[in-house]
């Protein structure tokens, strides 16, 4: 069997199936297997292979997959698997990192998606003019999504406690 000879969501059925059964060794087993040999994987089937699964396990799977040869992007649910296993292994540190990495992601997609529909309304007027190409807006820079970014980190610092 080649490649695409079975359709990607399959293999996130089968990771799911041995996740909800309790086997969770066998989902992450499985995982490796697919990921050795290539096989086209979606975000589906990895969270599948994170569920309920040690911490280490969490962060191997989510580095697999953002890593080059999937390059398939974090959302909120793939954080919420690393708090839960961080939780579960009583890893406070880690719990709260995970949460300040959560809430820069979150800040730093609804930065970018505000760009998109800013570049979209100012765009839109210009083509309805009979152009045809929407002129090149500079997308955020690097230094601006870090600035967001240190600016969520901040705001996730705890309050000093008040003196009495």
């Amino acid at each position: 069997l080649g490649q695409n000879a079975i359709p990607a969501p399959l293999y996130a059925g089968v990771l799911q199936a041995f996740a909800r059964a309790g086997f969770h060794e066998d989902a992450r087993r499985s995982l490796e297997v697919l990921v050795e040999k290539g096989m086209p994987l979606t975000r589906d089937a990895f969270h599948a292979a994170m569920a309920r699964a040690n911490y280490d396990d969490v962060l191997s799977a989510i580095a697999t997959m953002t890593g080059p040869a999937y390059d398939i992007a974090p959302t909120s649910a793939t954080f919420a698997f690393a708090q839960h296993a961080a939780a579960r292994a009583v890893r406070v540190k880690a719990v709260d990192r995970l949460l300040m990495i959560a809430d820069v992601h979150a800040k730093c997609a609804a930065l970018l998606a505000h760009d998109a529909a800013v570049e979209s309304a100012v765009a839109a007027p210009l083509l309805e003019d009979g152009d045809d190409a929407a002129p090149q807006l500079p997308l955020p820079s690097t230094n601006d999504v870090r600035s967001a970014a240190a600016t969520a980190s901040v705001s996730a610092q705890p309050a000093p406690a008040a003196s009495s």
